[in-house]
């Protein structure tokens, strides 16, 4: 009987034992799959903070950069370079502008004003130049018009040395209306080159013209005047040096406007010249929509308005007769005295008005091939 308690106590024992052993291992499990699941409750938090981190530093570089590109629109052109915002610049004019005289590319007097602002602003500048070799203010005009497809931050203009002081004022001003309408914010810089040594009238017209559109003045002439001999060459262009006193007085404009911060000014809508608001309106009719035989291009169409033929001008002298109905109303010749060809915007002179059909009648294929289009300012 005593042996038989004996054993069951023993097997109890054991039962016990093996229980507890049990238990215990349960307990320590339990205790790691609480551990466990405290570590993954942890981690979800730490990675929901972390996502929320993420969310609020995206949404707040968003904003930043929203804020920052909100900055560059408004800007004007002085301020972008004072912000350190890319610019884009344009150049319109005549043969100074064009770079002529210079012993070289890097030596013209806008590619030195781009190199300038490069290195002082640590910005990137792209400059677009189309002026046209011996062209007055209206071939500027009719380039800025033509640039509708693009946007500048400042233009530069360099023109008004082959324009009479009575078709000056009315074409300036268009030009001026054409920068202001055609492109965003541009601002413009209006050089006022060396004319006339004992006429200034011209650049007193442009500098005028200039303040009523908000452009400001960059005066070439007076540092000329006294004495143009150490910055002109044979033929009446500037040498190296002429080009470097064209950079520097542009420079000493757009650092005065950093500085100050200018900004963009809307420029007043009513003109100051009456017939400058015939130029507000302006079509340009490419060659490919003229029929071509030969050296003739024609197209079926009525205009009233002013009207002028863009072409490239061969080395020597270069005709076109001009047609309305049928009828001839002008013969140009125009002498292109260096050895490359040069796109030329020439007027017809006056208001024309054609019923039905418009033709040019080149003198050579040569010249025919060189045709680029119309430039056409409707008056009605």
């Amino acid at each position: 009987m005593n042996n038989g308690f004996s054993t069951l106590s023993k097997v109890l024992s054991v039962l016990i034992s093996v229980a507890c052993i049990i238990f215990l291992v349960y307990m320590n499990l339990n205790d790691r799959v609480r551990e466990q699941q405290a570590a993954e409750e942890v981690a979800a938090v730490n990675e929901d903070t972390r996502e929320t981190e993420k969310e609020i530093a995206q949404a707040e570089a968003e904003e930043k950069a929203a804020a920052l590109e909100e900055k560059r629109e408004s800007d004007s052109f002085y301020q972008k370079l004072k912000d350190g915002f890319d610019v884009k610049i344009l150049v319109v004019g005549d043969t100074i502008a064009n770079g002529y005289g210079a012993s070289s590319a890097d030596a013209t007097w806008f590619n030195l004003v781009k190199k300038s602002i490069e290195e002082q602003y640590n910005v990137g500048v792209t400059m677009d130049n189309v002026s046209i070799l011996d062209s007055g203010a209206y071939a500027s005009y009719a380039r800025v018009k033509m640039e509708e497809d693009e946007d500048y931050d400042l233009t530069l203009i360099c023109t008004g040395a082959n324009d009479s002081e009575e078709t000056l004022p009315v074409y300036y001003e268009a030009l001026l209306r054409a920068i202001r309408d055609t492109f965003t914010r541009c601002s413009a810089i209006s050089i006022q080159e060396y004319m006339e040594s004992e006429n200034n009238a011209k650049n007193m017209t442009i500098q005028s013209l200039s303040t009523a559109y908000n452009a400001l003045s960059a005066d070439v002439y007076s540092q000329m005047v006294a004495d143009p001999t150490p910055y002109m060459q044979d033929g009446g262009y500037l040498n190296d040096a002429g080009h470097q006193l064209y950079a520097d007085t542009v420079m000493s404009v757009i650092k005065k406007g950093v500085e100050d911060g200018m900004e963009y000014a809307v420029t007043q809508t009513a003109p100051i010249y009456t017939e400058t608001l015939k130029f507000d309106q302006f079509l340009y009719v490419p060659a490919d929509m003229f029929t071509r035989t030969g050296r003739q291009y024609v197209i079926e169409t009525s205009l009233t308005g002013i009207v002028a033929i863009d072409f490239d001008v061969y080395p020597g002298d270069n005709s076109f007769d001009f047609y309305l109905d049928r009828v001839k109303t002008a013969s140009l010749v125009l002498t292109n005295a260096i050895a490359t060809p040069v796109e030329h915007i020439e007027l017809i002179e006056g208001e024309v008005k054609a019923n039905r059909r418009v033709g040019v009648i080149f003198a050579t294929e040569e010249v025919a091939d060189g045709f680029r289009g119309m430039c056409v300012t409707t008056t009605e």
